[in-house]
Order: structure tokens, then C-alpha cells, then sequence
């Protein structure tokens, strides 16, 4: 998992780069502003350039202000490492000595002692040779006719070549180098020659303490054990005073806090109150409502049932239980005679529930509707209206007396 994740930062860090490389070449190519539009790309693309960079920022950031130190170093040694110049050794070639160099006829004494340093250098140890060496890299390269023009010599034959002359300026540096070296203690021993010697204690008493160091010892020691005490008790009188203060805080947040909630309780109990009765009166006004609209209902059911039934009205008679009669024809116009009276189902209709009541007309001697019949368990005092809206034409004179010869003949 940690290698996926360090391989996908250093994909994305990349990819940034890369996006961060074609934006900057975007935005030299496209460097003439001639529109808005272009005004608002180049716009754009700078807050994506400083985006990148604001991120990659961002991360190293992070990285050198993090508070783990181990991570740190790892990383600023990792950086410095990577980054630090690469010294290149010059490689002198083995076995090579120089004897005999002819100098100057005004400078054979140095001649002398730049002949002895080499020699003398080469007989120290091997870190010695690698200073030496580190030294001679880190000096600037010459060319032939520089050395030449530094030496007094020409390169020719066998002329001393370019790893020599670095070699003997090496030599120089270190014999410099030895010198300010001797130089140093020199002065150290003119030094400790003038300082004041130094008292000598005896061993025999290195045993015996002194009373009054002992007594002053043990006085800076009550001394720092009372300032010691001192302190921890003034820490203690302090932290239990903050402690206390914020008991006290906390008392009296807790203390707001019960009468907020009594109060926020107060306020919902009134609102419970006030819904309760909010829902008494709706539920008040919708029985009221229901019976208004009962009452309309039924005077607008016995308004039509007194329009359908244009001034009659639907009569229960003991003699026929169970049946609601509706009158069409006056009594007087039948004989009365009960063998001549009988009940048949309105076959014309088809109503399911209604019935006629037959009679014996005086005046024709045949047999008519003097009733109409209606079941109240199929069919309601509304109903019984309608239907008599629908059929009342064939109660009329003519038909009526259609009818009752239709009935006659089918029932002879």
C-alpha cells in the first residue's frame, strides 16, 4: 500500500509539472490579447499555473515544518545529497616522480624545500593523501600554457605536466597549512608559560569536607527547597483557584442552562395547550360541518322528493307492511271490491323493488294501477322520487289505460 501511494505522488506530481510545462507554453504562444475571450483564457490559465504551484509549494511545506524530526532530517539530507555539487577527483597517475627540476639561479633555497615536501608528504598515511587529493580537485583546472606562465617554464619533453603542477600546489597548501599549525601552539605555549601555576591539592585530605562548605551547602540547599516549595505551592494556589473559577463557570452554565430548558419547557407545554384547543375547535367545526352538511343533504333530498312527487307523499298502510305506497289514481274511481285488488311487479320498468297495486276501475270494469309499491329495504324515499319522475307519463289517462289492457291480456 505505501508503495502504491508513493507511486501515485510521484505520478501526480508529474502530471503537474507536465500540466504546469504545456500551460506556460500556452500562455507565451498565445501571448496577444485580441478579445475578451482570449483575456479571460490567459486569466484562467494563470490561476491554474498558480494552483500547481501553490500545491507543490504546499506539500514541501508540510514536509519541512512537520514536527516529526526523524522524517525531517531523512528528507533535508536526502535533498542536500541530491542537490549538493558532485566533486570530480582528478586522477594523478601512479609511480610518477619528479627529480632534479632545474630552477632559478635566485630561488634554489625553495627549491630545496619544495623538493623535500613531496617526498616527506608521501611517506604520510592514506587519509593524509586523500585531503591531499580533495584539496587538489578543488582547485580550478589549467591549461598547459597557464602552468607555464605560472612555473616560468615551457611544456616541452619532459616538461612537468598538469597533474604535477596541481600536485605541487597541493604540497604548498599543506606545508601552509603546517605552518599556521605550529604557529598556533606556539602561542598556546606562550600562553600557559605566563599563566599563574596552578595550586596543587593535597590527596591526603581529599576526604575532609569543611564544616562551614558543608553548613553552606546544606543552607543553598534549604534555601532552594524552600524557593521549591514556594513554587509548587504557589502553582497549587493558582491551579486550584482556576479549578475553582471553573467549577464556578461551569455551575453557572449549568444553572442557565436548567432554566433554559424549564423555560424552553414552559413554552412547549403553552404550544401543546394552545394545539390541543387549536384541535378541540377544528375538530368542533367540522361536526358542525358535518351536520350543516347533513341538514343540506336532507333538505335538499325532501326538497326533490317534493318536487318529484309533485304534492303526494309516500304512506305506510298496516295492510301492507314492509312497503312504501305512492297513490295515482283517486279511490273513488275503483269499486272496492278486494277479490277484484291484487299486486303485480312492474314488468315494464324492470325496477328491482317496486310493485303495483291493482283494482277494478267502476266506470271501465277493468283493472288498473291505483298504487305504486316500494320496497324501503332496495330502493329509498330519494329513489323512489326518481323513479316516479322517470315513469309518472305511463300513469296518465291513455296510458294508463294502455297499460291495464296490456296487463289484463297478458294476465287472462
Amino acid at each position: 500500500m505505501i508503495k502504491n501511494l508513493c507511486r501515485t505522488y510521484t505520478h501526480t506530481t508529474t502530471k503537474l509539472m507536465y500540466a504546469f510545462a504545456a500551460l506556460s507554453e500556452q500562455r507565451e504562444r498565445d501571448a496577444d490579447v485580441k478579445n475578451i475571450n482570449d483575456a479571460l483564457v490567459n486569466a484562467s490559465r494563470a490561476d491554474l499555473m498558480e494552483q500547481i504551484s501553490s500545491t507543490l509549494t504546499t506539500s514541501v511545506e508540510r514536509i519541512l515544518r512537520n514536527s516529526d524530526l526523524s522524517m525531517r532530517t531523512g528528507v533535508l539530507r536526502d535533498l542536500r545529497a541530491r542537490f549538493a555539487p558532485k566533486e570530480k577527483v582528478e586522477m594523478v597517475e601512479q609511480g610518477t616522480q619528479v627529480s632534479g627540476l632545474k630552477k632559478k639561479a635566485g630561488n634554489e633555497n625553495d627549491t630545496s624545500a619544495e623538493d623535500s615536501t613531496p617526498y616527506s608528504s608521501m611517506s604520510e598515511p592514506t587519509s593524509q593523501n586523500i585531503a591531499t587529493a580533495e584539496v587538489a580537485a578543488a582547485e580550478p583546472k589549467l591549461s598547459a600554457t597557464q602552468i607555464a606562465s605560472a612555473t616560468g617554464k615551457q611544456p616541452a619533453g619532459s616538461a612537468m605536466t598538469v597533474a604535477i603542477y596541481e600536485r605541487l600546489k597541493a604540497w604548498e597548501a599543506q606545508k601552509k597549512k603546517r605552518i599556521e599549525q605550529e604557529r598556533v601552539r606556539e602561542e598556546e605555549r606562550e600562553k600557559q608559560s605566563t599563566a599563574p601555576p596552578k595550586r596543587r591539592s593535597s590527596a591526603r585530605y581529599e576526604h575532609v569536607q569543611s564544616v562551614l562548605k558543608k553548613e553552606a551547602d546544606k543552607k543553598v540547599t534549604d534555601e532552594f527547597k524552600l524557593i521549591e516549595a514556594a513554587r509548587q505551592l504557589a502553582n497549587e494556589e493558582q491551579a486550584r483557584a482556576d479549578a475553582e473559577a471553573r467549577a464556578s463557570h461551569s455551575e453557572n452554565e449549568r444553572v442557565k442552562l436548567e432554566q433554559d430548558l424549564e423555560a424552553q419547557e414552559l413554552k412547549m407545554q403553552a404550544v401543546e395547550q394552545q394545539l390541543e384547543q387549536t384541535r378541540m375547535m377544528i375538530a368542533r367545526e367540522q361536526q358542525e360541518k358535518e351536520a350543516l352538511r347533513k341538514e343540506a343533504e336532507e333538505a335538499n333530498r325532501l326538497l326533490e322528493i317534493e318536487q318529484a312527487l309533485e304534492g303526494r307523499a309516500l304512506e305506510v298502510w298496516p295492510m301492507i307492511p314492509n312497503r312504501k305506497v305512492l297513490r295515482v289514481a283517486d279511490s273513488e274511481e275503483f269499486d272496492g271490491r278486494v277479490s277484484a285488488e291484487y299486486r303485480v311487479k312492474d314488468m315494464e320498468s324492470g325496477e328491482r323493488g317496486v310493485s303495483l297495486l291493482m283494482g277494478r276501475n267502476a266506470s271501465t270494469r277493468t283493472s288498473e294501477p291505483q298504487c305504486v309499491l316500494f320496497d324501503p329495504n332496495v330502493l329509498s324515499d330519494l329513489q323512489a322520487a326518481r323513479w316516479w319522475v322517470a315513469n309518472r307519463h305511463r300513469f296518465d289517462k291513455r296510458g294508463l289505460r294502455r297499460s291495464s289492457s296490456r296487463l289484463s291480456t297478458r294476465y287472462q
